[in-house]
């Protein structure tokens, strides 16, 4: 049995590998140069292509033809020109170029199938596909993601045996393009991540922007005879973007030198006004770096603080702060978090390569994907065994043996087991197969073991396809689960709102693969004929904002030319859906009036910022956050002003920076614009619905009142549904001091849809909603000679009691109505309630 052991840390500035020898990791370096970090940039020259240190080197002479910092284009559809081929490039496939000439470090492997690939806790799904397809496109054939705060406390955890560990960290990533930051409990065997935040746009590329934008390009426009190289920064001449690249590379060796110095230097050759080469020297001091970088690492610092608070924790409550990622080494990021939090680091681990390292200790506990091998004995046997059988046993463990319980079902009279470890050092013989069995099991120490247990017939001969596998951690701290970086919702109906709304599927920090079924009804009619489609839609990001806050990372549009009968408004939708460790999401909608089922895997990869759409989206935000502290303004409520006011300002600035989009040589600019304006919508939407809260509580209190009454009006009722009715009731208390109205709607809505199916369910509703039809609508249906002939068979099974019958009319009544009728909304919606 055979595990990954290679894991890849793919980063934004640098990427590095690294495999688990039994244990033992081993950070690779590249046999030209012996470095360990080969820089994730790709240059073309002509057909060749140079990766990392050689393409840096031809970066001054044509920077037109070298590309890095691609990572934070993973997930977006923008491309990159190569110049010498005349062609575009993604990002997918520059890493994908990195990820193979990684595989060259490794001398003594030239067969590498699987790899874990790190990724930032905050990526999200669209992300994650995006890398994931890079790993593919570089000739693996098993790919498998992990966070990177995981493997930097794998790192951190398992580098020092002796140290006490317990207690809660928090893992500071700031990488070249990306921070993390996580709060991670460790006990005595295990990390589990409590929970986290981030921006996949913030980084050590934004203080080399800093540098070259705010000091070096004003020395130079500011140097004699070199003036009008601001008229070709405005114009985004060809020869100005050649030097903002070099610049860019300049400013990162600068940025590095202030590491360690207080002061680095600026060499640098450019053609002045009159056409001549000069050459340039300009001191860069660390308090002129520290200036222009400082709101950025002030934001990391919001950040830290917001999570903190989001977990009502105080630092106190932090036993270890750790430093992960190359940017942690500018010193101003140590000295704000020690005098701005308060805490002390740990930085017994190099921050540059304990993400690859941890990742490999990771991929020595994932056992690889078997080759496929198609056996005719296995296939003619792959059946279903009359027995089941449910392992327990301690995934990690720093004892010389552990407990493995067997709890056998079905008839497994006859059946025998044996376990046996991979390298064969410990075998339990065989053993007939009881209720409940146990074995203990020898591990080896500090290393990933591995067991298979084998079942065998009453003769003793195996049973082909029965074989499980079971893996113990020895010494070394395990992982519990990876995360779910942001709440994935379905988009139904909220009619009473003239919307739609989110209900939350799997919540943020949920631990992956996650698995469930849901059941809907149906909130309208749609017609074979007609126009409506029944929308399943799901979303990922924040559960209690708005649906368009949120990001899509999966639609089933069900157009009616694809049913085979009518879908009648209350009928019943089975979606189940599924969520894979590595965020493969798989959405199967099931529609048992038709018995139809509609099914589909997604895994985006690309996902279009458009400035203009941006721009639109401000301004409808703008609107609201405006008419709000309008009417804030005739009241007292100066907390709640503040609170807009400066969502107001920060929109004010956002508008103001997109105005220069197009404009500016950040390419990543955009998509850091579309990120703060993503933060404010959700802080609004927040407030809205805290502000709404009183509102549904009283309507839930309503709707629980209403259901107490049918329970005591009908006893079959309150038999029948009391266990769901405290099943929605039992989370009242924390609704209850709960400021979020999206949490109350939905419990008022759950007893809503409750109270229509027991009332539905009652033959003296049933009559009303009949009667109501028949004498408040008479004159309104579509075809009156058809409702009258309904009316007339309405009319005679209600005298005789029939009232499955009397439903089937009502719905025939329903469908004759005028659409403006039908469902007394205006919002097109997605048809599930």
């Amino acid at each position: 049995m055979k595990t990954i052991n290679y894991a890849i840390d793919l980063g934004t500035t640098n990427s590095l590998i690294s495999r688990n020898d039994n244990g033992e990791v081993r950070v690779f370096k590249n046999p030209f140069g012996q470095r360990e970090e080969l820089p994730s940039v790709v240059g073309f020259r002509g057909e060749r292509i140079l990766i990392g240190d050689k393409a840096l080197e031809y970066l001054e002479k044509d920077p037109g033809n070298v590309f890095g910092g691609f990572k934070r284009k993973m997930g977006t559809d923008e491309s990159f020109w190569i110049e010498s081929q005349m062609r575009s490039i993604s990002a997918i496939e520059l890493s994908s170029i990195v990820l193979n000439e990684l595989k060259n470090f490794v001398q003594d492997d030239k067969n590498i199938t699987q790899v874990v690939i790190t990724i930032p806790a905050s990526f999200d799904t669209v992300q994650s596909n995006a890398t994931k397809k890079a790993g593919y496109e570089s000739g693996f054939k098993n790919v498998v993601l992990l966070q990177e705060p995981i493997a930097a406390c794998l790192a951190f955890a398992n580098a020092h045996k002796n140290i006490d560990k317990k207690g809660k960290w928090l893992v500071y990533d700031l990488g070249g393009g990306t921070f993390d930051v996580a709060i991670v409990n460790i006990d005595d065997e295990e990390l589990k991540v409590i929970d986290h935040k981030g921006d996949n746009y913030l980084g050590g590329m934004d203080f080399d922007n800093a540098i070259v934008e705010k000091i070096l390009l004003p020395k130079i426009i500011s140097t004699e005879r070199c003036e009008t190289w601001k008229e070709k920064a405005e114009q985004k001449t060809s020869a100005f973007q050649k030097l903002y690249y070099v610049l860019l590379n300049k400013a990162e060796t600068i940025k590095k030198e202030l590491s360690t110095s207080e002061v680095a230097m600026l060499d640098l050759t450019i053609e002045n006004d009159g056409g001549e080469e000069v050459d340039l020297y300009f001191d860069v001091t660390r308090d002129q770096f520290n200036e222009v970088i400082s709101e950025k690492v002030n934001y990391s610092m919001d950040i830290v603080d917001d999570l903190l608070k989001a977990n009502n924790l105080q630092i106190s409550d932090i036993k270890q702060v750790v430093l992960v990622g190359g940017s942690t080494l500018v010193p101003l990021v140590k000295q704000s978090i020690e005098t701005k939090l308060g805490a002390s680091v740990n930085q017994s681990v190099d921050p540059t390569n304990a993400v690859a390292v941890g990742a490999s200790h990771y991929a020595g506990t994932k056992i690889a994907q078997a080759e496929e091998v198609v056996d005719k004995e296995e296939v003619v046997l792959n059946q279903e065994l009359p027995f089941e059988v449910e392992m327990s046993y301690l995934k990690a463990s720093r004892e010389p043996s552990e407990m493995v319980l067997l709890k056998f079902s079905g008839d497994f009279n006859g059946v025998y087991y044996r376990i046996v470890r991979s390298d064969k050092g410990f075998d339990s013989g065989l053993k007939p197969a009881g209720q409940k069995s146990m074995e203990m099991v020898n591990l080896v120490p500090n290393v990933a073991n591995h067991f298979e247990v084998l079942f065998f017939g009453a003769d003793q001969s195996p049973i082909v396809g029965s074989t499980k596998n079971l893996m113990i951690v020895h010494g070394q701290y395990n992982v519990d689960g990876q995360p779910l970086p942001n709440d994935i919702c379905l988009e139904i109906d909220d009619f009473d709102y003239d919307r739609t709304k989110l209900e939350i599927v799997f919540k943020k920090n949920d631990i992956l693969p996650l698995k469930k079924r849901l059941y809907r009804e149906l909130s309208k009619t749609i017609v074979k004929s007609g126009e409506n489609s029944l929308v399943i839609n799901v979303v990922e990001g924040d559960g209690q904002s708005s649906p368009s806050s949120n990001q899509v990372i999966g639609c089933i549009e069900i157009h009616p030319d694809m049913l085979d009968f009518d879908l009648i408004k209350g009928t019943e939708v089975e979606i189940d859906i599924d969520v894979s460790e590595s965020r493969d999401l798989t959405v199967s909608v099931f529609l048992p009036m038709t018995d139809q089922e509609f099914k589909e895997v997604f895994s985006p990869t690309s996902r279009n910022v458009s400035i203009s759409r941006l721009n639109e989206e401000l301004r409808i935000l703008s609107r609201k956050v405006e008419k709000e502290f309008n009417s804030l303004q005739s009241t007292e409520n100066y907390e709640q002003l503040q609170k807009v006011a400066n969502m107001r300002k920060e929109l004010i600035e956002i508008s103001h920076e997109l105005d220069t989009a197009e404009k500016s040589m950040n390419s990543d600019l955009k998509y850091q614009l579309e990120e703060r304006k993503r933060r404010v919508a959700q802080k609004f939407d927040t407030m809205e619905s805290e502000g709404k809260g009183s509102e549904e509580k009283s309507r839930y209190l309503d709707e629980k009142g209403h259901t107490l009454e049918l329970f005591e009006k009908y006893p079959e009722m309150d038999r029948k549904y009391r266990a769901q009715f405290n099943q929605i009731v039992a989370s009242e208390e924390d609704m209850m001091k709960s400021d979020m109205a999206h949490f109350a709607r939905v419990k008022a809505d759950e007893l809503r849809s409750l109270n229509r199916q027991m009332g539905w369910e009652s033959n003296e509703h049933v009559s009303s909603i009949y009667f109501s039809y028949k004498l408040f609508y008479a004159n309104d249906f579509t075809d009156q000679q058809k409702a009258k002939k309904l009316i007339e068979a309405g009319d005679q099974a209600l005298d005789n009691n029939r009232m499955d019958e009397v439903k089937m009319v009502i719905n025939q009544l329903h469908l004759l109505l005028p659409d403006n009728m039908k469902d007394n909304v205006s919002i097109k919606g997605t048809g599930l309630g």
